[in-house]
C-alpha cells in the first residue's frame, strides 16, 4: 500500500482471501482489512465500508481478534471520513484513548493522523509525528507532518520529539498525557 499501487495491492488480497478460505479461516478478517484499505486507496469507498465491515464481523474472541478489531474500526473512521460522511469527533477521540490505553501506538498514530485532518490540527498532526519518530517510523511521521499541509519544515515537530518522546514511553494512566484530545506533555511536567 505504501508504494501506491493500489490496484496490484487489491488483486493480492484477492488472492490471498482465496488462500485464507481454504486453509486459513482465522486470518479472514485481517485479509478482509487489506481488502478494505485497498478499496478505500482507490476512492471505492462504499465497498470499503462495506469490507471492512465484514472484517469485523469475521473477527475472533481474543487477544488477536482485539488487535485486528481495532484496526479495522480505525480504518472505519478514516473511510467514513474520506467518504465526505459526518465527522464523528467523539467517537475518533474515544478510539485514539483505546489504542493508546492499549499501547497500540502505530493504529494511534493512523487515527490521530486522520483526526488531524478532520480538523485541520497543525497542532495534533504534529503529536503524531512526533510518537511515529518515537516509534521508529519516519515515513509515518513524513505523512503525519504532510497532514496539516502547512508547507512548514519539520524542524518545528522534530525539535519537540526529544522534549515529548519520554513522555509517552513511559505511559502511566493517561500515557504520558496523549489520551483525551492528543496533548502530548514531556516526562518532567
Amino acid at each position: 500500500m505504501r508504494t501506491g499501487r493500489f490496484e496490484d495491492a487489491l488483486a493480492a488480497t484477492d488472492v490471498a482471501f482465496a488462500y485464507v478460505t481454504l486453509s486459513l479461516p482465522a486470518w479472514e478478517n485481517g485479509t478482509r482489512y487489506s481488502q478494505a484499505d485497498a478499496l478505500r486507496a482507490l476512492g471505492r469507498f462504499d465497498e470499503a465500508a462495506d469490507t471492512v465491515a465484514s472484517s469485523l464481523a469475521s473477527t475472533p474472541e481474543g487477544a488477536n481478534g482485539r488487535r485486528w478489531g481495532m484496526r479495522a474500526r480505525v480504518l472505519q473512521v478514516r473511510i467514513a471520513y474520506e467518504a465526505g460522511q459526518p465527522w464523528q469527533q467523539d467517537a475518533a477521540e474515544n478510539l485514539t484513548d483505546e489504542l493508546l490505553h492499549a499501547s497500540w501506538y502505530g493504529a494511534a498514530v493512523e487515527l490521530m493522523v486522520v483526526r488531524a485532518r478532520a480538523a485541520k490540527s497543525e497542532e495534533l498532526a504534529s503529536e503524531a509525528a512526533t510518537l511515529s519518530m518515537g516509534l521508529g517510523d519516519p515515513i509515518m511521521a513524513a505523512g503525519a507532518v504532510d497532514t496539516a499541509g502547512t508547507g512548514r519544515s519539520t524542524a518545528r515537530w522534530h525539535g519537540q520529539s526529544n522534549r515529548s518522546r519520554v513522555g509517552y514511553r513511559t505511559g502511566g494512566a493517561n500515557h504520558g498525557g496523549l489520551c483525551r484530545g492528543s496533548r502530548m506533555h514531556s516526562a518532567s511536567r
